[in-house]
């Protein structure tokens, strides 16, 4: 059964905007518009920001598949999040089926296997790899770097994603594996906070 349920996140892991976007592999203009036309909920009480989950990600992925095929309007989108969070029990434009969702005003059925298994990938790569780094002012003066190490996550993504192999990446930091490579590349694409240092790091081979 396709679901938006199955992995959720504690409350100090909720997902930013520019997470979320990065997650979900869309514009972070596009997470706000969705904010401005009130289909994603706005800040919970008592919170100084905007914080998402995996469904809002599956919500992005699927809207994303969904419109190669039609145009959705702005309350068959939002009745599509709230069908996915289950906000309301009213009759929808959004009927669950078992391989994903059907629009009943067109009487289309959408296959939603490949949009929910994407999102939870890239939900538990993400959740796992946070797990795996740390930030300390005495390393590389405060830049996230993976445990036990003095390896720059950013730095290593920004290799990637300048196109450098992943073979040659991994010769140069042998202590990361296939999983760490894959979550600098994306942790790279993540604006970087406030504050942090802008000095360019220089690769070191063992990656010590």
């Amino acid at each position: 059964m396709i679901s938006g349920a199955h992995l959720e996140l504690r409350p100090w892991r909720r997902l930013s905007v520019e997470e979320l976007a990065t997650l979900a592999e869309v514009p972070s203009r596009r997470v706000w518009q969705e904010l401005e036309e009130g289909i994603l909920p706005g800040r919970a009480k008592g919170r100084t920001r905007h914080s998402f989950g995996p469904r809002d990600v599956f919500y992005f992925r699927l809207v994303r598949h969904l419109e190669k095929a039609l145009t959705l309007t702005q309350s068959v989108r939002r009745e599509l999040h709230e069908a996915i969070y289950r906000v309301h029990e009213h009759p929808s434009s959004w009927l669950k089926t078992d391989k994903g969702w059907e629009l009943t005003p067109v009487q289309a059925s959408f296959d939603a296997r490949q949009p929910f298994a994407e999102s939870v990938k890239k939900v538990r790569l993400f959740v796992h790899g946070k797990r795996r780094i740390e930030s300390r002012p005495d390393i590389l003066g405060g830049e996230p770097v993976f445990k036990g190490t003095r390896i720059a996550v950013r730095h290593v993504g920004d290799l990637l994603l300048k196109g450098v192999p992943r073979a040659e990446v991994r010769e140069d930091f042998p202590r990361l594996d296939d999983e760490d490579l894959t979550f600098a590349a994306l942790f790279a694409q993540l604006p970087r906070p406030p504050g942090r240092p802008r000095k360019a790091l220089v690769s070191r081979r063992q990656g010590a």
